[in-house]
């Protein structure tokens, strides 16, 4: 049995002692992401005084679908509580997931999480537009489109993404390239380089430019080759591996000493990088562009 108090202040939302079992998580949400020593004393704390605010609900029929509170939810389940206090709002899924995105807000939540809700909410299940969205959560239409437009990307990404291996700025810029393989050695270029969010995105608009050039050229007669997976031999065991799978840079120290001394004399002579975006480009449309040397 649900024990319900209403709320004064907000008719629509009332507080409930629900049964934790009876609370449900949607598959698609923003979880906010805690430290190590903020979860400790969090799990201590709900050990000993339980969970000190309500999670937040939203009720559709006979359905409570979590809003806010996952980590408090999964606690009080933990510690084999049966019951939690909700504040409860009248609605639906959408409402629980719109919700759910709007509370991150002030909170820190892997944006891979935002990435995959919203395209979940623009999407056909639900069919909002970028303005409802806005409007429901209260996100900049920036940050909202960057994510739409994160979520058209290859899972790789993604996955990079969720793994803090690049940005939302370097996903964003990556995203704006159509064609996923080319993508992928964006990504492999972006990690082995470590190229800032001005040198990817530098880097995409001359990529683009290439593609469109290629676009308005006549078609080959001849029947295209396939390009074959560039591959490198890695330093430890000394195999060959597909670029996309190997990371860092394989030299010995002796090179490295070297290579670094022959820059830092380049740049006392007055060097300027400057052709590197062009390279970067050319390699990410075709892969082969520069093998032997720089184009």
């Amino acid at each position: 049995m649900v024990k319900e108090k209403p709320d004064k202040k907000t008719p629509s939302v009332y507080r409930a002692e629900i049964e934790t079992h009876l609370i449900k998580v949607p598959e698609v949400r923003v979880t906010q992401v805690m430290k190590a020593e903020v979860e400790e004393n969090f799990r201590e704390s709900m050990k000993s005084e339980g969970a000190v605010n309500d999670i937040a609900v939203v009720k559709e029929g006979d359905v409570y679908w979590l809003s806010d509170g996952l980590h408090r939810l999964l606690e009080a389940q933990r510690c084999n509580q049966p019951k939690i206090w909700c504040k409860v709002k009248v609605g639906t899924l959408l409402d629980s997931m719109t919700q759910n995105l709007a509370t991150t807000l002030q909170g820190r939540a892997k944006p891979a999480d935002v990435v995959r809700v919203v395209a979940e909410l623009t999407g056909p299940k639900f069919g909002l537009s970028l303005e409802d969205v806005q409007r429901k959560t209260g996100y900049k239409m920036d940050y909202i489109e960057k994510m739409q437009k994160i979520g058209t990307a290859h899972r790789e990404v993604q996955r990079a993404l969720d793994l803090d291996e690049i940005g939302i700025g370097h996903a964003f810029a990556i995203s704006r390239v159509a064609d996923h393989d080319v993508q992928i050695r964006l990504l492999v270029q972006c990690k082995q380089f470590g190229l800032t969010v001005e040198d990817i995105s530098d880097v995409v608009a001359q990529t683009i430019e290439i593609i469109e050039s290629r676009k308005q050229q006549p078609p080959s007669q001849e029947a295209p080759q396939p390009i074959p997976i560039p591959t490198v031999k890695c330093h430890f065991c000394e195999q060959e591996h597909p670029i996309r799978k190997v990371t860092g840079l394989n030299a010995c120290m002796a090179c490295y000493g070297l290579a670094y001394e022959y820059i830092q004399q380049k740049f006392k002579a007055g060097w300027k990088p400057g052709s590197e975006a062009a390279t970067r480009a050319k390699e990410a449309v075709d892969p082969l562009s520069t093998a032997g040397g720089v184009a």
